[in-house]
């Protein structure tokens, strides 16, 4: 883990403009109130208005207190540079219903909660077991807590991983040589095109996320099943782009997409852990 620590140390992620702002309104699917009420058929008892965003990045902490002002907000993070751009972003919000919190969330004594909403988006892939991240964030759950999590598909990061493996064989570690090498690359290359069809290429954080993060997995549809199945959590719904409402049938839809190729969305589910588990 020191290693994805001192990655962050160098490169906070994602690198947004301290003054960039969202409506309110923008941000009602991350409401806790809401889900609450959608997945358990009650209203969120006041004990439960606490939420952890586990490995918070540079920006989660500001949607999720526009859409929580009445919850108390952990934001975990290994990086203190990044849990110090976070607080910056949320204070020059006056979001101040959010405790920072720099620490390791495989660590049962940081941050303990219970939480009522537990949101782990992009960041299970990046522990050496992420199994052990899933039930470490389980114990911290409230009866009848939600979690959120994405986790890499192995269709939509094909082209990304077959970059990092091509770098990974040049020695390429750090941004600079990376982006030398990037403007080197003769036009219409099979490493260009992969380095220039991420999303966020055009970016410094973006660039060093995609391409130089030191711990990755991804997931085939058929490893999915077994990772939930071995947690406990129930599964309520999936939330990617595109995702059916009903789970069987998105389970069926993802299997044959990927079959055929045409995956091209990261796992986004949203779990539960039940008052027996």
């Amino acid at each position: 883990m020191d290693a994805v620590r001192q990655h962050y140390e160098i490169y906070p992620y994602p690198r947004y403009p301290l003054l960039a702002s969202i409506r309110r309104s923008d941000t009602s699917h991350l409401k806790l109130s809401r889900l609450w009420a959608r997945w358990n058929g009650c209203k969120l008892p006041k004990a439960n208005r606490q939420i952890l965003i586990a490995g918070c990045g540079s920006f989660a902490p500001y949607p999720f207190s526009l859409a929580n002002p009445d919850c108390r907000i952990t934001a975990l993070d290994l990086s203190a540079a990044t849990i110090k751009r976070a607080r910056l972003h949320c204070l020059l919000h006056l979001r101040l219903n959010v405790r920072f919190v720099v620490g390791n969330l495989l660590d049962s004594q940081t941050a303990p909660g219970p939480f009522g909403l537990i949101d782990a988006y992009g960041v299970l892939h990046h522990l050496p077991d992420p199994l052990a991240g899933l039930l470490a964030l389980k114990q911290r759950m409230t009866g009848n807590g939600l979690l959120r999590i994405m986790l890499y598909s192995h269709g939509a990061r094909s082209g990304t991983e077959a970059a990092r493996r091509a770098l990974r064989r040049l020695q390429v570690q750090d941004l600079p040589t990376l982006e030398a090498l990037y403007k080197r690359l003769p036009q219409g290359s099979r490493l260009a095109e992969r380095l220039g069809e991420t999303p966020e290429g055009n970016t410094d954080h973006g660039l060093a996320d995609a391409f130089l993060h030191p711990q990755v997995t991804v997931y085939r549809v058929a490893e999915l099943k077994p990772l939930i199945t071995a947690s406990g959590l129930e599964l309520l719904v999936f939330s990617h782009p595109g995702a059916l409402t009903d789970t069987a049938t998105e389970w069926q839809r993802l299997s044959l997409q990927e079959a055929n190729g045409d995956l091209d969305t990261n796992f986004v589910l949203l779990l539960r852990k039940t008052t027996t588990a």
